[in-house]
């Protein structure tokens, strides 16, 4: 009888370690030395939170690689593995979907193709070990609050592809020192960058100021951030509403 017992249990530990690989729609995913690999063709199923093949897996693996053929990142994909510390995306990637990221709390940078065009809601959000982040050009659309709560995101280079920065897109980026704000960008929704207390200068590159209102930065000690703006928009951002109580620079565009 005790022979048989440990028979189930080995059998029962070889179904656990297998059970650490599968398929999801055209995908394939295993976890091996600490890392989960995905690879096929096509797009990643979208999931609902924890809903993941490898989800209950999450404490078993700190990379994640996705092999060249993926299409998309579905949503919720990676959502609250705080283990996660690095992740490499192929250039075949095209959408990052909603809340891929959210919550991956050791992640501390990710490298964005230039194949990708849409960055879906708060997909990075909740990211609180995330310290710079670079939006390519490639990127048209993304979510609202993208990178809201990341806590030691520093500096952000935007786009100048985005014409809009949605709601909450920074909100709560609490070590965000400097922001560039591309010519490309009309409109600045509503709490876009709400408490970020630390924000010292913004370059925005409009030569016409956007329409804000004071939510856009509260919390922000505006007397105390510079603002660089082209120089022939100084009179500009002086007369517009929220702009004008910045510190306004001008600088020579060329």
């Amino acid at each position: 009888m005790k022979r048989f017992t440990i028979i189930v249990f080995s059998c029962l530990l070889c179904a656990a370690a297998l059970a650490q690989s599968g398929t999801t729609g055209e995908l394939s995913w295993s976890i091996s030395d600490r890392t989960l690999t995905i690879s096929g063709k096509g797009a990643m199923p979208d999931y609902v939170w924890g809903g993941a093949p490898w989800f209950p897996y999450r404490n078993s693996f700190s990379n994640v690689i996705l092999y060249e053929g993926i299409s998309s990142i579905g949503n919720n994909a990676f959502w609250n593995c705080i283990g996660l510390t690095s992740v490499v995306i192929p250039n075949s990637v095209i959408t990052i979907g909603s809340a891929v990221f959210s919550f991956c709390r050791g992640l501390t940078s990710i490298s964005i193709p230039n194949s990708v065009t849409t960055i879906g809601d708060m997909a990075f959000s909740g990211c609180h070990g995330l310290t710079s982040v670079t939006i390519h050009s490639s990127v048209t659309n993304i979510g609202y609050g993208v990178f809201s709560d990341c806590e030691r995101l520093v500096f952000v280079t935007i786009s100048n592809s985005l014409t809009n920065i949605p709601w909450r897109t920074f909100q709560g980026c609490l070590s965000l020192t400097s922001v560039t704000i591309p010519n490309s960008v009309t409109t600045i929704e509503d709490s876009a960058f709400a408490d970020c207390h630390n924000l010292t200068r913004i370059t925005n590159l409009a030569a016409i100021p956007q329409a804000v209102e004071a939510n856009v930065f509260h919390g922000v000690n505006k007397a105390a951030c510079v603002l660089r703006v082209p120089i022939a928009s100084v009179a500009a951002y002086q007369a517009a509403k929220v702009w004008k109580e910045f510190r306004i620079e001008g600088i020579f565009m060329f």
